[in-house]
């Protein structure tokens, strides 16, 4: 999972990261903004099964909405349901939920 995605991180973006903390404040932003941006091009170069993966943790923990863990994951609504299901992590999912789906996926054009 997750693992999987650590043992493909660069030194140059843990170096990017430990720097960036080590800046004073008003410095420290643009260079967390860098560090973030090139850990989110890693995530989103990893094979789908570990961004889902990431996705439902992130999602379990609390750090993603429903929303934004799918489309970490690269997934319909329903899809992730089946794949946090599968790892054994339950549902919020609530009528309101369902209704800005079917908002959203009008205005898309894909209902």
């Amino acid at each position: 999972m997750a693992a999987g995605i650590v043992g493909r991180v660069d030194p140059k973006l843990t170096d990017a990261v430990v720097s960036a903390l080590e800046q004073r404040p008003d410095e420290r932003e643009g260079r967390l903004r860098d560090a973030v941006a090139m850990l989110l091009g890693l995530v989103m170069s990893a094979p789908r099964e570990q961004r889902t993966d990431l996705a439902v943790v992130l999602y379990q923990r609390d750090l993603l909405t429903r929303t934004e863990a799918r489309r970490l994951a690269g997934l319909t609504a329903w899809d992730f349901q089946r794949a946090a299901a599968a790892r054994s992590v339950g549902s919020d999912y609530e009528i309101a939920d369902l209704e800005q789906e079917l908002q959203q996926s009008k205005a898309l054009g894909l209902w």
